[in-house]
C-alpha cells in the first residue's frame, strides 16, 4: 500500500470543521500523534495477550479513524475490536493488526504530505 491522499476523508473533516482550514490541520496533526501512540499501545497489548486492552484501544481508534480515514480503515479497526473481544484466533487478530499498522503508517505519510501542501482542504486538490 502506498501513501495516498484519497485515503483521507476530506469530506468528513470539512463537514466537522465547518470548513475551518486551521481546525482541519489541527485535527489531522492530532490524529497522527494520537494514532501512533494508540497503535504502539495496541501492539504491546497484543504481545502481552491482553485482548481486553486490544479491544479497548481499537475502540478508541475507531472514532478518530471514522472521521479522518476512508471506510476501509474503519472496517479494519472494527474487526480488531470484535476479534479481540472473543480472543478465539490470535493469529487472525495479528494479521488484522499488521494490516492496520501498515495502513495507519501509510495514512500518516499521506496526511503529513498533504499538510505540507498549502492548498485548501475545502477545494479539490487536483
Amino acid at each position: 500500500m502506498k501513501p495516498n491522499e484519497e485515503d483521507i476523508n476530506f469530506k468528513s473533516l470539512v463537514e466537522i470543521a465547518g470548513g475551518d482550514e486551521a481546525f482541519i490541520r489541527e485535527m489531522l496533526i492530532l490524529f497522527c500523534e494520537k494514532s501512533e501512540s494508540l497503535m504502539k499501545e495496541l501492539n504491546i497489548s497484543y504481545q502481552e495477550d491482553d485482548f481486553i486492552q486490544v479491544s479497548s484501544l481499537a475502540h478508541k481508534l475507531k472514532s478518530s479513524i471514522q472521521i479522518v480515514a476512508q471506510k476501509e480503515l474503519h472496517t479494519l479497526v472494527k474487526k480488531i475490536e470484535k476479534e479481540a473481544k472473543s480472543a478465539k484466533d490470535k493469529h487472525a487478530i495479528k494479521e488484522i493488526i499488521d494490516q492496520l499498522n501498515e495502513s495507519i503508517v501509510q495514512l500518516i505519510i499521506a496526511i503529513e504530505k498533504r499538510l505540507e501542501n498549502p492548498k485548501k482542504f475545502t477545494r479539490p486538490t487536483a
